[in-house]
């Protein structure tokens, strides 16, 4: 019950905070700021989610869930903007946010699946 309620907590906090790095700093900085920050939230996430499971040990069913609250979490920019509202020489940009974090979340999910065993 525990993990269930800090997933849910975490999912609403991690959506705040992922829109106001969108708005402060990913859209508005530098292509090198964008992408240090990018790499840093996606493995963030899945470092923070994989601490979480060891501390609570929960049930199959919930690290799932748990999973999928990452992959909701680790794309900073969900919900924040109306992808038609984004003109085109931004696109790019918006695209690499959207997708970058969410790959590296799950190949560090998978890296700390199999490394970290114990806190």
């Amino acid at each position: 019950m525990a993990f269930f309620l800090g997933c849910l907590f975490s999912t609403w906090i991690g959506n705040r905070i992922g829109w106001a790095i969108s708005r402060n700093l990913l859209y508005t900085s530098s292509w090198a700021v964008c992408a240090v920050v990018c790499f840093v939230w996606g493995i963030g996430v899945a470092y923070a989610l994989r601490l979480f499971i060891l501390a609570t040990h929960p049930g199959l069913l919930l690290k799932i869930f748990g999973y999928g609250a990452g992959a909701y979490i680790s794309v900073p920019n969900y919900g924040l903007l109306a992808e038609s509202a984004i003109p085109d020489y931004e696109m790019t940009r918006h695209v690499f946010i959207k997708g970058v974090p969410m790959l590296l979340y799950i190949a560090a999910s998978v890296v700390l699946a199999f490394s970290i065993s114990a806190v």
